[in-house]
């Protein structure tokens, strides 16, 4: 019996929490462009695609200095793979600050919910519980909207 997936949307009360995100935001946009740069000069030197367990390899340190998650850099690491493989391309678009909505990815290992509200790397961000949450989460991101919420 085939199960299926659910995907739900919360919004995040961001009144005091939206500059956090945004900050992280930028921080996951630096890495992307990262890898893109580092997969690109693997390309022109030895004409082969690094794997996703090359890239977690190469940014085994970088999450404490950016302020995210390690698990975010390796989820951030797996979807870059993912959509250059669906792509087929040498390399993706590079992400600004300025043409790039804001997003996070996470796995909810370390991920607490307690109520209407998300403990994410020791800060609690509450969100408008519209529906209630069901069954058992695997992954998650926090991804910003056109109007910036």
């Amino acid at each position: 019996m085939p199960r299926s997936m659910l995907t739900y949307r919360y919004r995040i009360k961001d009144a005091t929490a939206g500059k956090h995100l945004q900050r992280l935001g930028y921080a996951c946009n630096y890495v992307w462009n990262y890898l893109n740069e580092v997969s690109l000069l693997a390309w022109r030197r030895d004409k082969h695609f690094l794997s996703a367990f090359d890239l977690i390899t190469l940014t085994a340190r970088v999450a404490h200095d950016l302020g995210l998650h390690s698990e975010t850099v390796n989820a951030l690491c797996q979807e870059y793979v993912k959509s250059k493989r669906q792509a087929k391309k040498i390399r993706l678009h590079w992400r600004s600050r300025t043409r790039s909505l804001g997003w996070i990815p996470f796995k909810t290992r370390f991920l607490k919910i307690a109520g209407d509200s998300i403990r994410y790397l020791g800060r609690r961000l509450r969100f408008w519980l519209s529906r209630p949450i069901e069954g058992v989460m695997k992954t998650g991101s926090f991804t910003q909207d056109a109007c910036g919420h």
